[in-house]
């Protein structure tokens, strides 16, 4: 439209703070509702969980290692009989 029934162009300046605000509030408002739901609680013991599976993985991983290194070099040592 034209003339006085036009839309203006919108004050940015002014909107700005307005939308800061109602964004931090959505945003305290989302982290309130994950802290009260317990979503940190279970999401810190599934890693947790996860953590500890990957490090008994790695630890029985280089356990064969070893053991193989072991067999390995008892049968490559040369025995000696006295």
């Amino acid at each position: 439209m034209e003339g006085s029934q036009a839309l203006g162009k919108p004050n940015l300046r002014r909107k700005l703070p307005l939308l800061a605000v109602s964004m931090f509030l959505v945003g305290m408002g989302l982290e309130t509702a994950m802290c009260l739901s317990g979503f940190y609680s279970v999401y810190t013991v599934n890693e947790a969980k996860r953590k500890a599976e990957e490090e008994v993985r790695e630890e029985e991983f280089w356990q064969r290692v070893r053991d193989r290194r072991a067999a390995r070099q008892a049968a490559v040592t040369i025995s000696s009989e006295d």
